[in-house]
């Protein structure tokens, strides 16, 4: 139950360095849209959909690596 709650703060901790990267604010958006839905139990489905969307986007093999160690 904790995992979760552990990586939806990773994950907004990785959305703060897209901000202070400069980064597009439709990322930022995505990301943290992600993490309510991993905080609504939804977490299985958005691991789903994040590697769905890693492999419709061509990503190199290190990209999908990271991926995937992310995803867990």
């Amino acid at each position: 139950m904790l995992a979760p709650h552990i990586h939806s703060t990773q994950i907004l901790r990785r959305t703060r360095k897209l901000r202070e990267q400069g980064l597009a604010p439709a990322t930022e958006s995505w990301v943290a849209a992600q993490a309510r839905r991993v905080l609504a139990g939804d977490s299985e489905q958005v691991i789903a959909d994040i590697r769905t969307a890693a492999k419709t986007a061509v990503l190199g093999e290190d990209k999908l690596k990271t991926i995937e160690a992310v995803c867990g």
